[in-house]
Parts: structure tokens; C-alpha cells; sequence
């Protein structure tokens, strides 16, 4: 059944909202049919809130069927079934609007006779797990997100989704490094600072201009330097004191770039490793974010994994062999650096010795990036999924749009294997013996693939979300059921009903204006509407 089946008019579940206490959540099932509104702001969802908040029976019945569910392992842990129920009902008196959102799914899974909500939510619940550690108030609000996104985003969920959006990458660890091949190269900010960038250079030539100046006089020009480097810095650097000299805090300014880059790296790949045992264990359920990004944590499932015979994914190892590299030469780095203390140690050949040692940190460090960004690249091997082609098809726009919209999905397809291409040429360009006099070649065909890198797996997952929901506002009403609703818009327009007819108009158009805008090209404005909900109602 395709994902359209999954709608659901506010308005129909007003029978079920207007029961009396006793009634039980099976009650909720004979109302499903139609197409979905969003929740957040759709008033019968908050009216089926408030009636879980004030009606314990109510809720007492939701618990029930959610412990009967797969969703319950994302609640809880425990095995007795009358404790999963108290576990439950607890988390649905902490959150209602959420647990109301899982009711009208789980009953329109009732009334189709399948589990295509209850399975989604449990897989956009992984994805959500992985992707996001510390995310807002631990595994209740993880969950919340899951059923609500699920609802709006149906995909295929076998096995551990670890699709990872360019949104997240940058701000999981409130980071600005270690993203795709941009590197912390020290550079000035007026070319976007010392953070990460699409403009960050393997082969900078900062200690090369360095050397170049002098050594132990003033020079406004490296005065200047300073103060482009205090309002660009990395995270953790101190201000330098813009003495327009060379001097040890100047020079070994690049160590704090290249350290967050490392350890941002090394938090995720933990993290990674981590869930990836825990859910070859099925004990992911079991883990808070928190708790997998503990070393020990990670560690002790490690261990566990290992000794069932669950092989790690070899691209975990490559990363890790990178970022060893890494820390080994910035290592190096910082050793040679102390010379500069000793103002007469500050030599030419000082500074050439930092620069080189400078690019070999910032080699593993791409490799590490590029690594990472072609494990998120595999997991799209297969877009667009035949599903997603499916639901593309059955959008209610012109036969022109449809036919656009695949030519984007499948040029978005062409991008990632492109990209894929370039950056497994450059992983090989770096790991080979021959990789420094091929740096400037190196660098030059990272900042080609810019241009693919940039917003794709945002643009993807923008296609993705677009269609999925606009498929879901297609009128499959009855004949019948489309004349009484004109009546009641026309005759009751004040109604709950009313409204949510009129509601449900608007994101149709407006989803279909997002629809055409990724058709045609115009995708940053999709986004806009999307991430803004617009006028979604």
C-alpha cells in the first residue's frame, strides 16, 4: 500500500475525541481514513492531547497498544509487560502531543491491517538515535521526533539507517571542523576565518608567506594577520596578542584548528562504532546518546560485539587509521613548534619545517573527512529508491512537474557518483607515498567537487521530504464523501471539520509550489519552505 494510505483527516477523529472516558483507543481505529495533518498544529491532534492528559483511560488503553508494539522498545527496556506499561504510560504523560501523534498512526495501522507507521517509527527512530547525539531531553524526545518525522518522511527501514544530513554533521558537536574535506588550515577570516570551509587549503601556504617576512621585526602586514586569526579562531584558541611579530602563540596557532578537527572526528566515529555494536546486539533501545558517546561505553560494546562475532564495518577502521595519523603528526607539529619560544629559534627553516608538518596533519585529517563523507554517500547507493520513484509518480501536480522532479532526483543521483568518484580518487591521492608534489593537483580537485558537495544531501533530503508529502494530500475521497464535505464547508464553515478541509487545501498548494520549485531548479527556496513549515498547516 503506498504511502498515501498512511493520511488522516483531524476532523474524523473527532467521533473518538468526543467519547466518553471509558473509551478505549480502539475506539480511535474506526475514525481513520483519509490523509494526515500536521500534527504540531492541527487542533483535533491537541484536542486527542488534552483528552490523554485528562483521561486516564484513555491513555491506560494507548499504553496497552503501544506495548503491543515494536515502538515499546524505544520507551523501554523492561521485559515484564506490566512494567513496559507503566513505562509507557509515564512517557505519555510526560509528552501527550507526541503520544497522541503515535495513537493516530498506530490506529490507521489498525484499520489498513498492517504496521507501516509502527515499523517506520521504530526505523526513523534509529536514524534519529544515531544521527543525533544530545539531542533535546534524551530518548522521549528522540522518540517524539521519530513518530512525528516518520509521519511526514516514509521511507524503507531495514537494518540500521545511518543517512546523515549536512545540518546535523555541522552542529552535532556544535562543531565547525572536520566536515567532508574542510580543513582548519589557518586562514585569513575574510576567507571565512580559521574555521572549516569549502575554501580550507591541504596546501596552504601560510608558514611559506611567514618565512617571507621579517623574522624579528615588526611587520604591519602580520599585525593584521593576527587580528583576522582572533576573529576567525577555532574553538579553544586564546586571542593572540597582535604584536605584529613573529612569535610562539602565532606559530602555533594552526594546533588548535587541527586538534578540534581531530577530536570532532574521533566523538563521531566513537559514537558510530558504538551504535553500530549496540545495534548488532539489538541493545541500541537500551543506550542514551550520552551514554554512547562515554568511552567506556563504547569500549565495553566493542568488546561484546566482537565476542558474538559482529565484524565491525571496515570503513570504521580506515577512519580510525586516519585520525591516529593525524594525532601522530600533530604530535610532531607541536614538538617542532617550541623552538619558536626561543626567539632565536624562530629560523626559515622553522617555519618550513611547521608548514610541512602543518600538511601532513591536515592530509589525515581529509582522508579521515573524506572517509566519512563516502560512508554518508553508500547509504544512498540506491536513491532514487524504487519507492521514492513510486510516490514521485503519484504526486497530484502536472505530468511536466513529475517528469522534472525525477530528471532532479536522478541528476542529484549522477552528483553523489561523481562525488564519490572524486573522493575516492582523493583518498587514494593522499595515502599514496607520492602525495606531496601532487598537493596543489589534490587540493584543486577537492575544491572542484565543491560545487557537487554543496547542499546535497540536503537537496536529497528535501526531494524526499517534498514528495512524500505532497503524495499524501492527493483527494482520494469518494464522490459522496467530497459533496458533503463541500456542504459543510459551504453551510458549517466554522467547524473544527471545516477548518481542517480549508487546512488541508492550503498544504496542498503549498507543497505543491515546494514541489515545483525543486522540479524547476529553485531549491534553496524549497528549503526555505520546508525547514519553515510555511504554510504547512
Amino acid at each position: 500500500m503506498k504511502a498515501a494510505a498512511l493520511a488522516l483527516p483531524a476532523a474524523l477523529l473527532l467521533p473518538a475525541l468526543l467519547l466518553p472516558a471509558r473509551a478505549q483507543f480502539e475506539g480511535i481505529t474506526r475514525s481513520v481514513d483519509g490523509k494526515r495533518v500536521r500534527q504540531e498544529e492541527d487542533a483535533a491532534t491537541r484536542e486527542l492531547a488534552a483528552r490523554l492528559q485528562s483521561d486516564p483511560a484513555l491513555a491506560q488503553s494507548l499504553a496497552r497498544r503501544v506495548e503491543r508494539s515494536s515502538i515499546a522498545q524505544s520507551i523501554t527496556s523492561a521485559r515484564d509487560p506490566a512494567q513496559r506499561e507503566r513505562d509507557i504510560a509515564a512517557w505519555i504523560a510526560s509528552d501527550p502531543e507526541s503520544a497522541a501523534n503515535v495513537a493516530i498512526g498506530l490506529a490507521q495501522d489498525d484499520a489498513r491491517g498492517d504496521h507501516a507507521f509502527e515499523n517506520m517509527v521504530s526505523g526513523q527512530f534509529d536514524r534519529d538515535f544515531k544521527l543525533n547525539p544530545g539531542a533535546r531531553r534524551g530518548l522521549y524526545a528522540r522518540l517524539s521526533r521519530a513518530s512525528r518525522r516518520s509521519r511526514l518522511l516514509m521511507r524503507q527501514s531495514g537494518g540500521m539507517s545511518d543517512e546523515e544530513t549536512r545540518e546535523i554533521l555541522k552542529t552535532m558537536f556544535e562543531g565547525r571542523g572536520g566536515e567532508s574535506n574542510k580543513i582548519i588550515t589557518l586562514r585569513p577570516a575574510s576567507q571565512g576565518g580559521a574555521a572549516s570551509g569549502a575554501g580550507a587549503t591541504l596546501a596552504s601556504g601560510f608558514y611559506n608567506r611567514l618565512s617571507r617576512t621579517n623574522l624579528r621585526g615588526y611587520s604591519p602586514q602580520l599585525q593584521a594577520l593576527q587580528s583576522e586569526l582572533n576573529r576567525g579562531r577555532p574553538p579553544g584558541a586564546p586571542n593572540l596578542i597582535e604584536t605584529g611579530k613573529l612569535d610562539y602563540p602565532t606559530l602555533s596557532y594552526p594546533a588548535y584548528g587541527m586538534r578540534f578537527d581531530i577530536g570532532t572526528l574521533e566523538r563521531r566515529l566513537g559514537y558510530e562504532r558504538a551504535f553500530a555494536a549496540a545495534k548488532a546486539l539489538g541493545l541500541s533501545a537500551r543506550y542514551t546518546p550520552e551514554q554512547l558517546l562515554d568511552p567506556s561505553v563504547q569500549r565495553g560494546l566493542e568488546k561484546r560485539a566482537q565476542a558474538a562475532g559482529k565484524a565491525p564495518d571496515a570503513g570504521f577502521a580506515r577512519r580510525q587509521q586516519a585520525l591516529e595519523s593525524a594525532a601522530a603528526a600533530l604530535s610532531e607539529f607541536s614538538r617542532a613548534a617550541l623552538a619558536a619560544k626561543d626567539p632565536n629559534g624562530i629560523t626559515r627553516d622553522l617555519l618550513l619545517s611547521l608548514g610541512a608538518k602543518q600538511k601532513q596533519a591536515a592530509r589525515w585529517i581529509t582522508v579521515a573527512s573524506l572517509e566519512e563523507e563516502l560512508r554518508r554517500i553508500e547509504l544512498e547507493q540506491d536513491f532514487p529508491e524504487p519507492g521514492l520513484v513510486a510516490v514521485i509518480e503519484d504526486c497530484p501536480v502536472p505530468d511536466s512537474g513529475r517528469r522534472l522532479y525525477l530528471r532532479r532526483a536522478r541528476l542529484f543521483a549522477q552528483n553523489l557518483r561523481s562525488l564519490k568518484a572524486s573522493d575516492s580518487d582523493a583518498v587514494s591521492a593522499l595515502e599514496s607515498d607520492g602525495w606531496l608534489p601532487r598537493l596543489d593537483a589534490i587540493q584543486s580537485q577537492l575544491d572542484s567537487a565543491a560545487a557537487l558537495r554543496k547542499d546535497l544531501f540536503t537537496h536529497i533530503d528535501d526531494l524526499r521530504l517534498a514528495a512524500f508529502r505532497l503524495e499524501r494530500t492527493t483527494d482520494r475521497r469518494s464522490r459522496w464523501r467530497r459533496l458533503l464535505d463541500d456542504l459543510i464547508e459551504r453551510y458549517l464553515p466554522g467547524t473544527a471539520y471545516a477548518r481542517s478541509l480549508r487546512s488541508a487545501e492550503r498544504s496542498r498548494r503549498f507543497l505543491q509550489d515546494a514541489f515545483l520549485k525543486i522540479a524547476s531548479g529553485d531549491l534553496d527556496a524549497a528549503h526555505a519552505m520546508l525547514a519553515t513549515g510555511g504554510g504547512l498547516p
